[in-house]
């Protein structure tokens, strides 16, 4: 089934440098990223369909059946959140679906969007909710709430994404409803009044989906109603290049989860109007994130918020450090900047995200998802319940491990880059061509990529990583190119030929990442992999949580190696030492040898991501 194409309108008209390859064209080959998406489709499929429909059908008046139970956590039926889960639970089985052409996907997803719509019969203006419409008049006439737009926006998009990767044309009518439904709310309020309402609540990314929805049916009443959710606090400043994230003005620190969606939505507003004011101040608010309020994981934010000014990250090691959510977000935004740009910058931070963070989010044994990504020295990482979680991480996470695709390939009139080095397959039908990319990456340096079908003349572009110092060496064929060092990406021109075969090399080495504020503090890199040391489980309590992820463990818990201090010369990493094991070496100290390995790689003991140089 071809995805649905969706028309981009523009004032002016402009092309993207790269465009993404439709997920159905991509394949994932043996390896890491194959083995967590496989996971997460097994956790996708043991969550109940009629347990995430519990509080739609109560809102709606419609009898559950017999037995069925809302699930607990941010799914209880009085969370003011709940119904989130099933918006992420839409888009997730669509892509599924669309990446493993799955008839039980098919199948499940046709299913919730028949049930969801029933449930949006029962309201003639359009409304589906989990919760009832009466929240959004006391968040109207008080300006208190958490987040019922948030929600919505993740039922918005979820009926978007069946219609786009599954031609669901119910999900699109029932999309359409809810953005008339909600257009008509909004044109009963002063905009003025609103943008006081901002900092109170989490809208999310429904700018963006509205913005989205107008994409798609070209109606303009949605496009006016994605600019009503154009937080100006947060766009005018950015427009401006100024740096007010932890908004010193109103004494407001800006939630970052909320903040980042804002500004996919001004991108997505950016592609629909091509007014280069969004486009400005999208760009400066991703470099102030990723450049200036990121971990060396590409992480960012501590309890859910930008609490310091740029680069003052010191103060920000611990337990609720880098949301999984904001991850997931700078993701997409990464993603759309790298294909408007064309520059590196964005893949470079997407690479480091897509490991350290994402890649390490998921429990590889059974699925569950991180909320946060603890930098205390000496923690563990701590995944969700199965029945009783549900955060707002859960509900991305099941999207992370079903994207891995978008963003391996990307393609132009004449041109195919190899952007990330994932054991993959894709199919290029404009060319007629196949490219298949094996590689045990990163445990191993070298990819392959084998070319087949009637290809002819293109232009196969690799991306050389900013760690890789050293460059990438290049076989076609077995000959050895001549390659100029220093380039973002590697260019080979040629006519190619069925069974052609690429070999890459891409050496990785040891980097140091300072504390931009804290130059005694630093963090190891191995290529785009963060190192962490290996601390064992000697006290460890559970690593399953529900809603006490915002409690720490007590220090008398955490290791006692936490963030040693090291006697070494930080000009060299000749003190890092390789094993047989790939992916593991040891830290010699003078005074003391630590294991390290990837902290993506790391679930079921402490560890230990920033080291402390010892003052001499």
């Amino acid at each position: 089934m071809p995805i649905v194409q969706i028309p981009t309108r523009r004032n002016s008209i402009q092309t993207l440098k790269f465009k993404p390859f439709d997920i159905q064209d991509l394949k994932l080959l043996d390896g890491p990223f194959k083995a967590a998406h496989e996971v997460n489709i097994a956790y996708m499929f043991r969550l109940d369909p009629e347990r995430l429909l519990a509080t739609f059908r109560e809102n709606a008046g419609i009898p559950n059946p017999a037995g069925i139970k809302a699930y607990s956590g941010w799914e209880n039926p009085d969370c003011d959140l709940r119904g989130h889960t099933t918006g992420h639970y839409l888009t997730a089985f669509s892509l599924f679906f669309a990446a493993d052409n799955n008839p039980e996907a098919l199948q499940r997803l046709n299913y919730m969007v028949k049930e969801l719509e029933q449930c949006q019969d029962k309201f003639p203006n359009g409304y589906l909710s989990a919760f009832p419409e009466k929240v959004f008049d006391v968040v109207e006439t008080s300006g208190e709430g958490w987040a019922p737009h948030y929600t919505i926006h993740k039922l918005l998009q979820g009926m978007l994404d069946a219609y786009i990767y599954a031609g669901n044309k119910t999900a699109l009518s029932c999309a359409i409803k809810m953005g008339d439904w909600l257009s008509n709310r909004c044109d009963k309020l002063e905009r003025a009044a609103w943008q006081k309402i901002f900092d109170k609540i989490e809208t999310g990314g429904i700018c963006e989906s509205l913005a989205n929805l107008y994409l798609m049916t070209g109606d303009k009443k949605f496009l006016k109603t994605a600019d009503f959710f154009v937080q100006d606090s947060k766009y005018y400043p950015a427009l401006k290049g100024i740096d007010q994230l932890e908004n010193p003005i109103t004494g407001n620190y800006h939630h970052s989860n909320t903040t980042i969606p804002q500004f996919i939505g001004l991108f997505r507003l950016y592609q629909a109007t091509g007014n280069p004011d969004y486009l400005q101040a999208t760009k400066f608010f991703w470099q102030q994130v990723a450049l200036h309020r990121s971990y060396a994981t590409g992480g960012t934010g501590f309890h859910e918020h930008w609490n310091y000014g740029p680069d003052s990250l010191s103060q920000e090691l611990d337990y609720q450090a880098q949301e999984t959510c904001c991850s997931y977000n700078m993701l997409k935004l990464s993603k759309d900047l790298f294909c408007e740009t064309a520059d590196s910058i964005y893949a470079d931070y997407y690479e480091r995200v897509l490991y350290n963070h994402i890649l390490g989010s998921q429990h590889p044994e059974n699925g569950r998802m991180l909320y946060m990504l603890s930098l205390r020295p000496g923690h563990w990482k701590m995944f969700g319940n199965e029945d009783d979680a549900f955060w707002c991480c859960q509900g991305t996470g099941i999207e992370n491990h079903n994207r891995y695709g978008e963003a391996i390939y990307f393609k132009g009139e004449d041109e195919l880059l190899v952007n990330l080095f994932i054991a993959s397959k894709i199919r290029w039908e404009e060319k007629n061509v196949e490219i298949t990319q094996q590689t045990n990456f990163p445990a191993d340096t070298i990819s392959i990529l084998k070319i087949s079908g009637n290809p002819g003349n293109f232009d196969l572009k690799i991306r050389v990583p900013y760690w890789a110092k050293d460059g990438i060496l290049v076989k076609v064929n077995g000959k050895k190119l001549e390659i100029k060092l220093e380039v973002s990406f590697l260019s080979i021109k040629r006519n190619w030929e069925n069974n052609d075969e690429v070999e890459l090399e891409i050496p990785l080495g040891m980097h140091l990442k300072f504390l931009p504020d804290d130059s005694s503090k630093f963090a190891i890199l191995y290529g785009p992999l963060v190192m962490a040391a290996e601390l064992g489980q000697f006290g460890m309590s559970s690593i399953y949580t529900n809603n006490n992820y915002s409690s720490p463990p007590p220090d008398s818990l955490l290791s006692q190696d936490a963030m040693p201090e090291l006697d070494i010369d930080t000009s060299k990493t000749d003190w890092i030492v390789g094993t047989e094991k790939p992916l593991h070496f040891i830290i010699k100290d003078r005074q003391k040898e630590f294991k390290i390995t990837s902290l993506c790689s790391i679930y079921d003991q402490k560890y230990n991501v920033y080291w402390q140089l010892k003052k001499k």
